[in-house]
């Protein structure tokens, strides 16, 4: 324990003294990954510290991946990377390979600087909540893509306010309370139809295909509705495209992947002009999506452009509330 220094007269607080001591020693070689700590007893007893001060040097450590503890073992040293201040727990919905961008701009961002680690909750309810609480008090900050329901703010106060950081979805729900990089599914919908405005006129009918309940969901339901409502056009939500039949001037907007390859192929089958006859509108881009009919009409986000700008408040220290650009890319689907 004689590693650690402790200057009552000093005006640098006490936790941050421990830290320093600990990191210094590490970086003397002095301590090595599987060494064990002085437990807070002991630290208190022989510095006359209060357990709040030793406590909050540890997680701050344990925070950065610097050290770790076990039941019957204490606390000890994991790991002796002490340039890297940051360590980043990223919770995901699911891996898609648009978010793909996303997260290798936030790996890009903390090269050097940091640690990322990824998780998947995949909408489970349970798994969110294990996951989070699995993960407080052992990250810097908290990036989080959260489930959208009325149990999902609960979880989230088992971290850190100022070091949770919300992505992609939960601006209208969560953005009260956190800091985020989110999309405004609402607005950014009824924005990029007005742009296709011209195109749209050659259909009579407007579909949108939706397919569930989440809250993103029905917030481009409600920037749909409104575009068409306004517009005077005929408009349709459909959760699937099972016992539909496409016909000739109508234009689908689809959520998911899976239903604009159901929608090409009807097309096709009936014969029909994807651009001309049917036109279609699909959400994020992809490279796939550039060369499919001639370029297939997208609203997206910029996933990259999401991951620097909460990287970036991570590194300056800043917690903002940003709205996420939006694009509408015209493609010959439409």
């Amino acid at each position: 324990m004689g590693y650690i220094k402790i200057n009552h007269n000093s005006e640098k607080p006490k936790y941050q003294q421990i830290i320093q001591s600990i990191l210094e020693t590490i970086d003397r070689g002095e301590l090595r990954i599987g060494d064990k700590l002085p437990s807070l007893n002991q630290l208190c007893k022989e510095f006359s510290l209060s357990q709040d001060t030793v406590l909050y040097a540890y997680n701050d450590l344990k925070s950065r991946g610097i050290i770790a503890s076990a039941v019957g073992k204490g606390y000890f040293i994991a790991s002796v990377a002490t340039h890297k201040t940051h360590k980043i727990f990223l919770l995901f919905d699911t891996l898609t390979l648009y978010k793909e961008s996303l997260y290798n701009a936030i790996l890009k961002k903390f090269k050097n600087k940091g640690s990322v680690e990824i998780f998947f909750h995949h909408n489970n309810k349970k798994v969110f909540r294990k996951l989070i609480e699995e993960a407080a008090g052992n990250y810097s900050s908290y990036v989080i893509m959260p489930t959208l329901d009325k149990d999902t703010e609960k979880v989230l106060e088992i971290l850190p306010l100022k070091n949770v950081f919300l992505l992609d979805v939960g601006r209208n729900l969560l953005g009260h309370k956190y800091a985020y990089v989110c999309q405004r599914f609402e607005k950014d919908v009824y924005v990029c139809l007005k742009k296709g405005l011209k195109k749209l006129k050659k259909h009579n009918t407007l579909y949108l295909i939706s397919p569930g309940n989440k809250l993103q969901y029905k917030e481009i339901q409600q920037g749909f509705e409104k575009f068409a409502k306004m517009n005077n056009f005929d408009f349709r939500v459909l959760k699937n495209l099972d016992n539909h039949e496409i016909r000739e001037k109508e234009a689908y907007l689809a959520i998911n992947d899976i239903d604009l390859v159901n929608i090409n192929k009807m097309s096709n089958a009936n014969r029909l002009l994807i651009g001309q006859d049917v036109g279609i509108i699909s959400y994020n881009k992809s490279p796939l999506k550039e060369v499919m009919a001639n370029g297939i009409t997208t609203i997206s986000t910029d996933f990259e452009e999401m991951g620097e700008k909460v990287s970036d408040m991570i590194l300056k220290n800043r917690r903002e509330r940003i709205d996420n650009k939006v694009e509408f890319i015209i493609g010959g689907s439409l």
